[in-house]
């Protein structure tokens, strides 16, 4: 009832969910790797009205921001959070909580504001968080996840029972607490400009 939802919310962060390979590229190939120069064409296309000559096409533009709530946040907020937020599947969170930040700063990162902390909270959607907001969360739920994680491994060394749900670490929570912590690194990175002092701090906590 939790862990069958976690290989679709998996496969969604680039979205290679059943194999859909134009998804990934409308998610990032054909909008922010063009438009910001990481890629270019060899010829044009779209009559030359394309990401690539900086026009936005909508059904590129937005597929990040819809596939991500979709296939994501939806399960995790209606599916997983509900019942895994608790003492007795508490090791369903921390999984799904990475994962809602590997996913959801992405999104971030190529839009600006997001429903994140407010997700779910109205009909719409919820209110916005500024990218200050967002990323002060993200970290916030990355230290929520490695201390749940952590009193998971201390309390049940050597068990794993989400290895059979786990496509990316193999039920190794060892292995997910390096993977919160290597996404820490990388979100630290990305606001070096911003706000040097926090950068600093969440990169030596990491």
């Amino acid at each position: 009832n939790i862990g069958a939802y976690f290989p679709q919310i998996m496969q969604s962060v680039y979205f290679n969910y059943q194999d859909y390979a134009w998804e990934f590229q409308l998610m990032q190939n054909l909008t922010t790797d063009l438009w910001s120069g990481y890629m270019g064409t060899a010829s044009s296309f779209a009559s030359n009205i394309n990401t690539g000559t900086l026009n936005m096409i909508d059904g590129w533009v937005s597929a990040q921001w819809n596939n991500t709530y979709s296939y994501v946040m939806s399960p995790i907020f209606n599916s997983i959070e509900p019942q895994a937020n608790n003492d007795q599947y508490y090791y369903f969170y921390a999984p799904a909580l990475i994962i809602k930040v590997m996913a959801m700063h992405r999104v971030a990162d190529a839009y600006g504001p997001v429903i994140y902390s407010a997700y779910g909270q109205s009909a719409t959607g919820g209110a916005f968080d500024s990218v200050e907001e967002a990323y002060n969360r993200f970290f916030a739920d990355l230290d929520t996840a490695l201390e749940q994680l952590d009193r998971f491994m201390t309390e049940f060394p050597g068990s794993a029972p989400f290895a059979k749900f786990d496509q990316w670490c193999g039920g190794d929570y060892a292995k997910w607490s390096k993977l919160a912590n290597t996404i820490r690194l990388r979100l630290a990175m990305h606001i070096v400009k911003a706000d040097p002092a926090k950068a600093k701090a969440e990169a030596e906590k990491a």
